[in-house]
């Protein structure tokens, strides 16, 4: 419940900035039709990763890493 509630406020703080990182297009010669899509980044995930975080810390929460 406290990292949706740090995920949220993130959100709130820092929204998702999407940029078009890359673009394709295809090209049908036999029905002549040219198909485009494009791909992009959210430029606000990382800095938004670290907001959950710091949060998670204030709420008293540590992270530890667990063998497998």
């Amino acid at each position: 419940m406290a990292e949706t509630e740090c995920k949220a406020q993130a959100l709130r703080d820092l929204p998702p900035d999407n940029q078009i990182t890359g673009k394709y297009t295809s090209k049908n010669k036999k029905y002549k039709t040219t198909d485009t899509s494009y791909s992009t980044s959210d430029q606000n995930a990382g800095q938004r990763g670290i907001l959950v975080k710091d949060c998670m810390y204030r709420k008293g929460w540590t992270r530890i890493k667990v063998q497998q």
